[in-house]
């Protein structure tokens, strides 16, 4: 990679790859390892089936686009004679879903302006974050996919694809209920000092958020209601708020996932894109907030999202002494300056 003594681009490319794929097997090689075969093939795989055949609870019942494709591959490496093919099935799917996220992640970090050295290294610390934030944790498919689709819409935002987030976010509501931050993101980044939002911007968010809520209305009316899951018997709101709070595993595994790096974010914050600022000081809180009081905060897989998207590369462009900017950001940094619409290189 360019900085690594590394010329070629095949090379650069290669090592690149290497470091994918060897940081998507440890991560499976660590959770596997805790949940242990048993598990997998048991509790796992009831878990599974229990979305595939309609008797999940309520949320989990509606997160069906995963469960849809963990299927999908298991029937594959069924009929590829695999032994034990439900094992082999869960654990390759989960190794697939690692190779996309840091691939996208490596990607993303480049269009925010990170070093090569950076981006590696960065890679690595999201590896150890996903290896910390196991606690009372399954497999998580449709947790990982909510991963790959908000690096996704990252990226579509960096690269000025607007109109793309209209199809990924009605993709994303087949998956998990989280995806409507996407527009928040996407408001945010093409807010404009003194002007707001442009038409177009306006537009584009209502339809993305127009589709995420007539496509998960769509799946919840088509299978019906559910029994509303709580957990450890806790009601959402201000209950399980209380219960989050004052339980030492939330601040303990929070610590464990995230380590020093929202602190090493804030103190670079002067170096970061003016985008990246901005999803920096409003995503983390709103994200933090909701999670306590709708789900179990300990469980800190959950909080991955802000960590990859948010944490470590403004951690790392800290570290490196400011970012090395690309095309995208330097158009996008410049537009918001003047109160411009940003033209991205490559962009229509």
């Amino acid at each position: 990679m360019s900085g690594l003594g590394i010329e070629s681009r095949a090379a650069r490319l290669a090592l690149l790859a290497t470091c994918v794929l060897v940081l998507a097997m440890v991560g499976v090689y660590f959770q596997g390892g805790r949940l242990g075969v048993d598990y997998v093939r048991t509790e796992q795989l009831r878990r599974h089936l229990e979305v595939v055949e309609g008797r999940a609870g309520n949320p989990t019942q509606y997160r069906v686009l995963s469960e849809w494709l963990v299927e999908k591959w298991l029937r594959l490496v069924d009929g590829m004679g695999v032994r034990d093919p439900i094992v082999s099935g869960f654990l390759s799917f989960r190794v697939l879903q690692n190779i996309v996220i840091l691939a996208l992640a490596s990607v993303y970090y480049r269009r925010l302006g990170l070093s090569d050295f950076s981006v590696l290294a960065a890679l690595g610390v999201i590896t150890w974050s996903m290896t910390h934030s196991l606690f009372d944790s399954d497999l998580s498919f449709n947790l990982y996919s909510d991963l790959i689709f908000y690096l996704a819409a990252g990226l579509l935002v960096l690269l000025d694809r607007d109109p793309w987030l209209i199809p990924l976010l009605g993709l994303a509501a087949l998956n998990r209920e989280t995806n409507g931050l996407m527009v928040v993101f996407y408001l945010l980044a093409r807010y404009r000092r003194g002007r707001g939002w442009d038409r177009r911007t306006i537009v584009i968010a209502a339809c993305a958020l127009g589709v995420l809520v007539a496509v998960y209305a769509g799946v919840r009316l088509a299978l019906g209601p559910r029994a509303l899951i709580l957990p450890h018997g806790r009601t959402p709101g201000l209950d399980l708020f209380s219960y989050n709070v004052f339980r030492p595993e939330t601040w303990v595994h929070l610590a464990a996932s995230w380590s020093v790096f929202p602190i090493i974010a804030l103190l670079a914050y002067r170096q970061l894109p003016s985008t990246l600022r901005r999803w920096l000081i409003s995503i983390p809180p709103i994200w933090l907030l909701l999670h306590l009081f709708l789900a179990v905060a300990a469980e800190v897989r959950i909080m991955l999202m802000p960590q990859l998207m948010l944490f470590v590369p403004a951690a790392f462009i800290g570290l490196q002494g400011g970012g090395q900017p690309t095309g995208a950001s330097v158009a996008m940094d410049a537009a918001n300056r003047r109160g411009a619409d940003p033209k991205p290189d490559g962009a229509a």
